[in-house]
């Protein structure tokens, strides 16, 4: 799948160093970003056998996330070439010790089940070539990762406007995570309840552990960053979707955790005031997950950025990385 078409990213496992900041404002939006909605080009089933080649009682998913480019006017805007496609993302959850026997469906009418590829083939052609019946294929997955299934010809992807509007199927296969106990959590309250502290900036931690809850709405219409500081956990709910950002360069940090259950959503959604306030927005890049640190993980959440306005790019997911503001440029690579 062409590199152009993937502003989502999934991850599952990333290891982490940190330092230097700021306080900063940030402007109402004058386009809210819509919602991600529901994909009709395809639709999954899947299920949880002992073994490759072993049979179980399919069962659909429910919700497969649907993004485009979310630029209001893309023809103005240079970084937007080539990205007249679409995603559909299907989360999936794989128990340890156990396989996924999955059923992928393309409703996309220049797709069809002549040739089905399940990349990254380094990974999937172990498990078996995928079955296909008309435009439907059927295949096992036997490792958490991140799954592009084609039904295209490999050829597709030498023509540059194919490409440039290939819709495409993107699984993300993630190992089992269950949330603690409400006991030993907090709840981040919801951006319309009367607890929240109305800040742009907030901090969690240190020595605490945090819950965002599917229940509740995290939009507060504007940028707003999370500074997550040492021996910290955050955890995403399954079907969580929060719109802020979570950034640690101001304090070099130990014993992170950020980890999502079930389709967890973070979205990169609004712009910020300044372009490059360290600690926030560093070097203008906009991270949605940036840390500088030791020990720190990022499991089981799904990146998007579904910004209206031009040139606001943002990357996904840093961690220690090289630009970013430290309090001794010639330790940054210390960390790690």
């Amino acid at each position: 799948m062409p590199p152009n078409l993937i502003p989502i990213l999934s991850t599952l496992l990333l290891l982490g160093t940190t330092t230097a900041g700021s306080i900063f404002t940030a402007r109402q939006s004058n386009n809210p970003p819509s919602v991600p909605t529901t994909s009709d080009l395809y639709t999954v089933k899947y299920c949880i056998t002992s073994t490759i080649g072993e049979p179980c009682t399919l069962q659909p998913i429910s919700r497969i996330l649907y993004l485009t480019q979310p630029v209001q006017n893309p023809s103005k805007c240079e970084e937007t070439v080539g990205q007249l496609g679409s995603l559909s993302i299907a989360d999936l959850t794989l128990p340890p010790g156990k396989v996924l026997y999955v059923e992928a469906t393309t409703l996309v009418p220049s797709q069809n089940g002549n040739s089905v590829t399940v990349r990254p083939t380094k990974k999937t052609k172990q498990w078996g070539t995928p079955s296909v019946s008309g435009k439907t294929a059927r295949f096992y997955l036997a490792d958490a990762g991140q799954y592009s299934v084609e039904f295209v010809p490999s050829s597709l992807w030498r023509d540059y406007s194919s490409t440039t509007q290939f819709d495409a199927l993107l699984l993300f296969v993630d190992p089992t995570l269950a949330l603690p106990p409400l006991s030993v959590t907090q709840s981040v309250p919801a951006s319309n309840s009367p607890s929240d502290p109305g800040k742009v900036l907030r901090t969690l931690g240190p020595n605490k552990s945090y819950v965002f809850r599917s229940s509740r709405t995290y939009d507060w219409g504007k940028d707003v960053v999370f500074r997550i500081e040492s021996n910290t956990d955050v955890w995403f709910e399954g079907g969580s979707y929060v719109r802020a950002r979570f950034v640690q360069t101001t304090s070099r940090v130990t014993n992170v955790r950020m980890m999502g259950v079930g389709g967890a959503v973070v979205d990169n959604a609004y712009p910020p005031e300044e372009y490059d306030v360290p600690g926030s927005t560093d070097d203008g890049s906009r991270q949605t997950i940036h840390i500088l640190g030791k020990s720190v993980v990022v499991r089981g959440l799904t990146l998007v950025n579904t910004n209206t306005g031009c040139g606001e790019f943002g990357y996904a997911l840093n961690i220690n990385a090289n630009w970013a503001p430290i309090q001794d440029p010639s330790d940054w690579r210390g960390g790690l």
